[in-house]
């Protein structure tokens, strides 16, 4: 079996978070490790707090990870301060995974601030660059790139920027949930544009859902899909596990 380590923060709720990224992994058939960055207290219609775990504590998790078991990916959520973001930045720049996926969370979806506008922007410098697949939202690619992002023209403007100025990431995906149309995603790897239509578009907003995508895009890299495939596939399943308001689905295809 396949193994994915989230590198997030806690939801009590089990909305969102690591919470819902082992859920996710369970529900693709990989195995799921966690390191806890923060403590969050929140649910699905309120945050009370934000609760960052020391960057010597994060460190130390990790350390303790890899004596377990080493990943065959890593997806990394909210990191809660600038500490966190060096700390993850380090363990990726000295460890040299395959695989790594990066959801940029700048706020919850109630809107609290998750990671203050200097941690955004050393996860620019520093982390991006490290990762194989970014996958900011239209806020998120707003605050890292500083252009407006509200069309797929504007959505590959900014793609293809923050894939120029963090070299070394190998693929960009814009999330276009938060466009007035369908929430087309763009996908851009160096070579080629790639644009994921959804199926359906959901009127009710689910708790969780750029945590599920990352952690699904995770598990298939892990399995040993390509960009383009994994960034399709983990579309079609955060679209049933919106359509089933948050609970984890099955993947159709068989675990390798």
């Amino acid at each position: 079996m396949k193994c994915v380590l989230s590198i997030a923060g806690s939801d009590p709720s089990g909305g969102a978070g690591i919470q819902v990224d082992l859920l996710v992994f369970r529900s693709l058939s990989v195995q799921g490790l966690s390191v806890v960055t923060a403590v969050t207290a929140q649910n699905d219609k309120r945050f009370y707090s934000l609760n960052p775990v020391p960057s010597t504590l994060l460190r130390e998790q990790l350390r303790a990870v890899l004596q377990f078991k080493r990943p065959d990916a890593i997806k990394i959520g909210m990191l809660g301060t600038e500490g966190n973001v060096l700390a993850v930045f380090r363990f990726l720049e000295s460890e040299k995974f395959e695989a790594v996926v990066l959801d940029p969370v700048q706020q919850s979806s109630t809107g609290a601030v998750l990671l203050p506008a200097k941690g955004m922007a050393i996860l620019k410098d520093f982390l991006i660059p490290k990762v194989t697949v970014v996958t900011p939202n239209l806020d998120e690619a707003r605050t890292l790139t500083g252009l407006k992002v509200r069309t797929i023209d504007q959505m590959k403007e900014a793609a293809l920027n923050l894939y120029d100025s963090c070299r070394g990431v190998k693929a960009v995906l814009l999330k276009g949930g938060h466009l007035e149309g369908d929430p087309i995603d763009v996908l851009y790897d160096g070579r080629e544009w790639h644009l994921f239509e959804p199926r359906e578009r959901l009127s009710h907003p689910v708790h969780g859902t750029g945590c599920a995508h990352s952690a699904a895009l995770a598990a298939y890299l892990a399995r040993g899909e390509s960009i383009p495939s994994a960034t399709r596939k983990a579309k079609r399943y955060v679209t049933a596990w919106m359509r089933s308001r948050g609970r984890p689905v099955r993947s159709s295809v068989p675990a390798p």
